[in-house]
């Protein structure tokens, strides 16, 4: 999966040039974030209702095809079709693995787990475009996609049975009532999510204001009913984790959109140097993750979601100050280095803490409310950070710096809701 996300990142946009539909760049990533959110939701309940056998060969079935069909298109509309089963697949086969860790592994061995799963992004995100690149130059980009469901298959076929053995939930999960009502509320989130970053890109303020207006009243409206009460409010416990996972996955995936634009547009630097600079950040959360998995740091692993938080907001910091043409890209490759590792280091121990929080029962439902909490935070910083830096009528420096120092006040903030997680 995360070699197919980073090889999206170089392929796409040949593919949409041979179909002549390159304005579908934006919709073929926003299709796939929203049908990943939905999917999360349903798996959640999905799977504390049925267990996680179901989603999981859904999601394994719905990536595969979608896959294919991506690599077969002929026309966007068959492109972004694909691309919305795909997300459908993702958004599926996350949540299972996060059951999965909770359920398959005993507490003290989970952080390992969690490091192990955020390790596996660290290769793809520094061989996948160079690989697609290659594939594409020379055998055609829809060998990318189609490729896909040929790794997928070994890797299904090693977790079927540890899915299978997880069982079902008790008698008393199997509300399908219940399940229908959430399904209405994740269409509902899916679609507000949209809305909401097509308005804060809009160029019209009329349609800036109007969208948002509709996108915020249907997310206030679904949104905290998919989430554990009290989380919007930080209570502690549970919800805290929750809202903390939103804050950290905002702050990092915020900054990491201005990132490549900073240093392509403004320093003049070229689309590897950019693509190396995103993947330190991938060595750093890997190296985060198994920090905390570290018998030496399991003592502190309450403290370190706000410290998570500290090293996010000085790694964004750090990466800001490569605005000036007195640092190298290296400086900032550091910099995103340390949000990395602050990154992994307070996600990792976040998911683990709310999974402990959670009954068996409960492990779909607060799975799917991690992901949730991520993919709003996410849709909503990326959205802001774009409007920032290139709808606002100032000076290039301010509008970067200021979308830096928003999304560090974030991570700051996210200090106050760790210390209520407990």
């Amino acid at each position: 999966m995360a070699f197919e996300a980073f090889a999206v990142i170089t392929a796409l946009p040949a593919a949409l040039a041979d179909l002549g539909a390159i304005a579908a760049y934006g919709p073929a990533f926003g299709v796939y974030l929203t049908a990943s959110l939905f999917a999360s939701v349903i798996c959640g309940a999905a799977v504390d209702r049925r267990g996680p056998l179901p989603p999981f060969i859904g999601g394994a079935v719905a990536f595969a095809a979608g896959s294919l069909l991506v690599g077969l298109a002929p026309t966007a509309a068959a492109l972004l079709t694909g691309r919305a089963a795909q997300g459908l697949g993702a958004g599926l086969l996350v949540v299972v693995l996060y059951v999965l860790a909770a359920r398959r592994f005993p507490p003290t061995a989970r952080p390992a787990v969690f490091a192990a799963m955020a390790s596996a992004w660290v290769v793809p995100s520094i061989a996948g475009p160079p690989i697609a690149a290659l594939i594409t130059v020379h055998a055609g980009w829809r060998w990318i996609f189609a490729a896909v469901p040929l790794a997928l298959a070994p890797a299904i076929a090693v977790l079927l049975p540890h899915v299978r053995s997880c069982g079902g939930p008790p008698p008393d999960q199997d509300d399908p009532v219940r399940f229908s009502r959430i399904a209405g509320l994740a269409a509902g989130t899916a679609a507000g999510g949209v809305v909401l970053q097509y308005a804060m890109t809009a160029r019209s303020p009329v349609v800036m204001f109007g969208c948002g207006a509709v996108a915020v009243g249907v997310l206030a409206a679904t949104v905290p009913r998919l989430l554990p009460p009290g989380t919007l409010r930080a209570r502690p416990g549970l919800p805290a984790l929750v809202l903390l996972r939103g804050v950290l996955a905002g702050a990092f995936f915020g900054t990491e959109i201005l990132l490549p634009l900073m240093l392509v547009r403004e320093r003049g630097a070229s689309a590897v140097v950019a693509g190396l600079v995103l993947a330190s950040g991938s060595v750093g959360w890997a190296v985060g993750s198994w920090l905390q998995a570290r018998p030496a740091y399991r003592q502190s692993a309450r403290t370190l979601p706000a410290a998570g938080c500290l090293l996010l907001a000085a790694g964004i910091l750090a990466a800001a100050a490569g605005l000036s043409d007195r640092l190298p890209p290296a400086a900032i490759a550091t910099g995103w280095l340390l949000a990395g590792v602050g990154m992994g280091a307070g996600m990792t121990a976040v998911n683990r803490h709310a999974l402990e929080a959670a009954p068996p029962a409960r492990h779909g439902g607060t799975s799917s409310a991690l992901q949730v909490s991520d993919g709003l935070a996410s849709t909503l910083t990326t959205g802001l950070c774009a409007a920032i830096v290139t709808t606002w009528a100032a000076a290039p420096a301010v509008r970067f710096h200021t979308a830096f120092l928003v999304m560090a006040g974030l991570a700051i903030a996210g200090t106050v809701v760790a210390a209520r997680q407990a």
